[in-house]
């Protein structure tokens, strides 16, 4: 593919624009998302987080998707200066998931916010993560232009579907919601694919999570600013020691040698299933949530 675009904005680096554009590149990264998700789950509304977060995941395993069956090559560090190399992971190129996950989750805050500052802000920033992956080498500019494609008309599609989909959904008995919500990701997990693994283990504990919730807690959100920290702190705690323990076994100890993709998706699991179920019982336990009879 053709390098020119890509040199021609690279002639401007310095120093700033090489800080300013890897922290662009971090801010669209899947863990910032996962990081962001429980907070507005635990303190602010449960029911419009699942539906974002669900979003964020199909999105980001159709990104998956296209990938492996593109296969396209990342740009070469002959040509242009690649500045960020530990952020391609050695996965294909076209689309862009930083692109189409910029996408997806500014182009959500855009579509929910009828904010004129809130919006710009989201443009702003599906516009500097995109670039962001041009200018640091690591995706020619049709990569991301359909990447930002990709993930708006996935929102166009999933906004018209959604509500239709989960009213036949809710009528399904409890078991049948809880066997799906597994099922249908460990299905997806065997067909071809680069970094699935997070992606669907992380949806296979956030449904199901979410779907305990409902028939055991319907915790509610609302709690004093003191309260709402704490449960923050625990909380994202228990995410952190997930995600370094779950690391540690990842790096091929223990009886786990020889399935890091099982291993993976059992991880993402654990912390969709902490973040949406686990988390919210604690906090009941520790006296930081109460009890809804309704969910909200």
């Amino acid at each position: 593919m053709d390098t020119d675009f890509i040199v021609w904005v690279q002639q401007f680096s310095n120093p700033f624009f090489d800080a300013f554009f890897v922290f662009m590149t971090t801010i669209g990264n899947p863990e910032t998302y996962i990081i962001a998700l429980p907070l507005v789950y635990w303190c602010i509304n449960k029911r419009e987080t699942f539906r974002f977060g669900l979003f964020l995941l199909i999105s980001a395993y159709v990104n998956v998707l296209l990938k492996t069956i593109a296969n396209v090559a990342r740009p070469s560090g002959d040509t242009i200066r690649v500045l960020y190399e530990e952020s391609t992971g050695g996965t294909p190129s076209f689309p862009s998931g930083h692109a189409q996950g910029a996408a997806s989750f500014w182009g959500y805050i855009f579509y929910y916010f009828n904010n004129k500052i809130v919006r710009i802000a989201a443009v702003l920033f599906i516009i500097f993560i995109g670039l962001s992956r041009i200018y640091l080498g690591v995706h020619f500019p049709i990569d991301v232009l359909v990447g930002i494609m990709v993930g708006i008309v996935l929102l166009i599609i999933y906004n018209l579907l959604y509500e239709s989909v989960v009213k036949r959904l809710k009528k399904l008995p409890f078991i049948v919601k809880m066997l799906l919500s597994i099922g249908v990701p460990l299905i997806l997990l065997v067909l071809p694919g680069y970094d699935k693994g997070m992606i669907l283990g992380f949806a296979a504990g956030m449904v199901a999570g979410y779907q305990l919730e409902i028939h055991y807690l319907q915790f509610s959100v609302k709690a004093s600013l003191g309260k709402q920290i704490l449960k923050y702190i625990i909380g994202i705690s228990g995410l952190g020691i997930l995600e370094f323990g779950g690391g540690a076994l990842l790096s091929g100890q223990g009886f786990w040698n020889g399935l890091p993709l099982g291993l993976e998706f059992i991880k993402y699991l654990l912390i969709g299933l902490w973040a949406f179920f686990i988390g919210p019982w604690l906090f009941i336990q520790l006296g930081l949530s109460k009890k809804l009879k309704t969910g909200k």
